[in-house]
């Protein structure tokens, strides 16, 4: 299966690697960036042709893999149209595009698809979420995305759900990693000695949860001793209603995927007050934090797109004032 990506960014960076990390062959992929010295800098790191030429690099590939910003996908899709295989199959990583719009946007007989992952898939542990018009075969796709970590399938009314949850989700913990991080340092503790600390706590944390069959607030209760100080920790994270506000930042999230698919349904209420089902882990300070950072990437690339979207060259892989080495094309 030959694959083309387009609009390699941070996310589409990720999916390259664990795609190459889990044996892929080069030559089997093209992709594009922009502006041009991120699209060498790319291909000098991974060995893979990389242009700014999305025409020429969908042409002859089975799969197209879209990881530019949401409002560019449409005007990319019609720009690419005359030059898709047809029986080409692409796939959208972006938020908030929905498979009416790809469909709409593609010749007769090319199939759309919509993945939702994450960064993790650099180290080939995101969890991916699929959907497809009813009857479509997934097989090809689940195969791929099950290269850089688990795979599911879900339906479509669920995908904005998926993004706040899975997509943005790492937000939320880089989140508390820094707050982690901080409050060791404000404490007293080298920075590098904090982050090392910091990071194996998390990782070792969640392999425990990945392996056991208990429930996360099973496993809370059990190891939050009575007077002990994880019971300490735990009580004032209650009390500044960390559960809730999580919950709250990924219905702001979700919303914000509703509002990128043209959905006009009303934003959530924030929770106010203690949840009485509260037992996350969380900073009281990180959801605002997570919450921003959850759709800061649609927000701030969404700009960017108009331009570019319509051109047969890279359809806004940059967003705004990136750094030609740092651009940020996410899907949310």
């Amino acid at each position: 299966m030959d694959i083309a990506m387009l609009g390699v960014g941070h996310l589409g960076e990720a999916v390259l690697a664990g795609l190459l990390d889990s044996g892929l062959p080069i030559s089997q992929i093209w992709a594009t960036a922009l502006p041009e010295q991120r699209a060498a800098a790319l291909a000098d790191r991974y060995g893979v042709e990389v242009s700014t030429d999305n025409r020429s690099a969908v042409t002859e590939a089975d799969l197209v893999l879209l990881s530019v910003p949401p409002v560019a996908v449409a005007p990319l899709l019609k720009a690419i149209g005359p030059d898709l295989e047809p029986d080409a199959t692409v796939v959208s990583l972006a938020a908030g595009v929905p498979l009416s719009t790809l469909a709409s946007s593609v010749p007769k007989g090319v199939h759309v698809a919509r993945a939702m992952t994450n960064i993790a898939a650099r180290a080939r542990q995101a969890a991916t979420a699929l959907c497809a018009p009813e009857g479509t075969d997934l097989t090809e796709l689940e195969d791929l995305f099950d290269r850089v970590g688990v795979t599911v399938t879900v339906d479509e009314s669920l995908m904005d759900l998926v993004t706040a949850v899975a997509g943005s989700g790492p937000a939320f913990l880089f989140s508390l990693a820094d707050a982690l991080t901080t409050a060791a340092v404000d404490g007293g503790m080298e920075p590098e000695a904090a982050r090392v600390l910091v990071d194996q706590m998390l990782l070792g944390a969640c392999l425990h949860l990945q392996s056991s069959d208990e429930a996360p607030a099973a496993i809370l209760e059990r190891i939050a001793t009575p007077g002990g100080t994880t019971r300490a920790a735990l009580d004032v994270l209650r009390a500044g209603h960390a559960s809730g506000t999580v919950k709250a930042a990924v219905q702001a999230a979700t919303a914000r995927g509703h509002a990128l698919s043209g959905d006009d349904r009303p934003e959530p209420d924030t929770p106010a007050g203690p949840d009485h089902h509260e037992r996350s882990a969380v900073s009281p300070d990180s959801p605002g934090s997570a919450g921003s950072a959850g759709s800061a990437g649609s927000e701030s690339s969404g700009g960017s797109a108009g331009a570019k979207g319509s051109a047969g060259s890279l359809g806004a892989a940059d967003s705004g004032g990136s750094e030609p080495g740092d651009i940020d094309s996410d899907h949310f």
